[in-house]
């Protein structure tokens, strides 16, 4: 047990210290960037706007809209390149259809939310 929490928690801290960048892009035009930490601790990341996360190599991880600091209007999330999730949110809540695909880009899965809770999943 002691072991599995000592190996997450350094697979947290590995996570943390790959430095992401993030692209503000603010509705009056001005674009900022960050690395993930940075924007962590910076007043910006409560500005509203779009948000683009960056790997190391330049590849787009997510795109979304922030409002007041929460979600608001389409989330995608990309792995190698591939969108494998779109969903939309309101007050960073999921609602409507959220779909996944897998890595080679074949849909894999829907799901339905209605008041922030998934009330249908199909499968493909």
């Amino acid at each position: 047990m002691k072991l599995n929490l000592i190996l997450l928690c350094a697979c947290s801290i590995m996570m943390e210290s790959k430095a992401q960048t993030v692209i503000t892009l603010q509705p009056n035009g001005e674009v900022k960037q960050y690395t993930s930490g940075e924007l962590k601790q910076h007043k910006d990341r409560f500005t509203d706007g779009n948000r683009i996360v960056f790997s190391d190599s330049g590849q787009v991880i997510t795109e979304t809209y922030y409002k007041n600091n929460k979600r608001n209007g389409y989330y995608k999330s990309y792995e190698n390149g591939i969108m494998v999730e779109l969903g939309l949110y309101k007050d960073h809540v999921p609602i409507g259809t959220h779909y996944f695909w897998n890595e080679k880009g074949g849909l894999k899965k829907a799901i339905t939310y209605q008041n922030g809770k998934s009330i249908k999943v199909k499968q493909y």
